[in-house]
């Protein structure tokens, strides 16, 4: 294994050391080592599989964690399966040549590496060919404001620039439905800054009152000229939901939970880590589910974000989507569930607990 280290040590050392897509840090070793525990309990390659993807669909890895978590496999098919899912998201991409060396015969490896060069090949050609940017897209005519000497408070550093804005612009036009581009809006909104004009036009995209209102709550937190967010009325049509905006910008009940906030029943951080511990530690998938049941009807009240991270203890998309239908009863902030949407891997199972939400509100 060594002779085939230093044979292709050259190679992929000139692979992309940037981070993958919204990869902005790995993930650590303290939920690291609960998940890779978590998955060397499970009985069979297939299951172990399933939770490994969904894991690192989900989180970023160290190469040196890709390997770690490739020896679980008892074959080098179901290894080969695992590294190429984790290679999308790994931090230290110019360090995934460690990953080889979990693998018991050169030939699966090289079969590994022929598929690093190809991503890599994928990227560069992506690099040299960007898709064109959706600078045309027509908003409404609203009164925009500026952010053009402003300096008053602010809740996040300068803002993103034109060619962000509207690459993301274009990736929520493609989208089908509101709750696809809420999604898609409020991941980019949590590791970037937006300003109101922006939030506005982002919000135009959207279809109904209520789903605005949504994404209006849930990007409050992530905005630079915060005190221009009265603006943001103009995307209402109905009177209840200027009523209701105005009353959120008020500090009234229409307020969201911030993250910052324990919920009403109470539930702490160090409690709620105790609850995904206990539940984790069931070794069967309909057992978890049962016990799930019991816990999340018990404690009485999460958040979507807490229930979000609920779904991903169970390896099962079916019991995935039990506990998300069962859970949505003892959720706090219902207008933030389309975020428990995150936590499943088909889009199938996305659309039942859609459909399952709307035939409940």
């Amino acid at each position: 294994m060594k002779k085939l280290l230093l044979s292709i040590t050259v190679l992929i050392a000139t692979i992309s050391i940037g981070h993958a897509l919204h990869c902005t840090e790995p993930v650590t070793s303290v939920t690291f080592r609960h998940k890779f525990n978590y998955i060397l309990a499970m009985r069979s390659d297939q299951h172990r599989l399933e939770s490994a993807r969904a894991f690192v669909a989900a989180n970023c890895l160290l190469s040196r964690q890709v390997k770690q978590m490739a020896t679980l496999f008892h074959d080098d098919r179901t290894r080969i399966k695992f590294a190429k899912a984790a290679y999308i998201t790994t931090y230290d991409k110019r360090n995934f040549y460690d990953v080889y060396d979990a693998f018991k015969h050169f030939s699966n490896a090289f079969r590994l590496h022929d598929f690093v060069l190809a991503q890599r090949a994928k990227r560069q050609e992506l690099a040299n060919n960007p898709r064109p940017l959706v600078t045309t897209h027509e908003f409404p005519d609203y009164n925009y404001p500026s952010i053009l000497n402003y300096n008053e408070e602010q809740y996040c550093d300068y803002p993103v620039g034109d060619k962000h804005f509207y690459t993301l612009v274009g990736r929520i036009i493609r989208e089908r439905n509101d709750v696809d581009r809420i999604r898609i809006a409020s991941r980019y909104a949590e590791s970037n800054c937006l300003t109101v004009a922006q939030v506005m036009k982002i919000g135009s995209m959207i279809e109904t009152d209520g789903n605005r209102f949504v994404f209006l709550k849930t990007v409050f937190g992530n905005v630079y000229d915060v005190m221009h967010y009265g603006y943001c009325d103009q995307l209402f049509r109905s009177e209840e939901y200027h009523e209701m905006f105005s009353l959120f910008l008020s500090g009234g009940e229409s307020a969201p939970i911030t993250d910052s906030q324990s919920p009403p029943c109470g539930i702490s951080p160090e409690q709620f880590e105790e609850i995904k511990q206990y539940i984790a530690a069931q070794t069967f998938n309909n057992t978890r589910v049962s016990v799930g049941k019991q816990v999340i009807q018990a404690k009485g009240c999460f958040t979507a974000r807490e229930i979000a991270e609920l779904v991903l203890l169970f390896a099962f998309e079916d019991g995935r989507l039990e506990i998300a239908r069962f859970s949505y009863d003892f959720c706090v902030d219902p207008a933030n569930y389309f975020l428990v949407n995150n936590s499943f891997t088909f889009d199938s199972s996305v659309e039942d607990l859609t459909k399952y939400v709307a035939s409940r509100q």
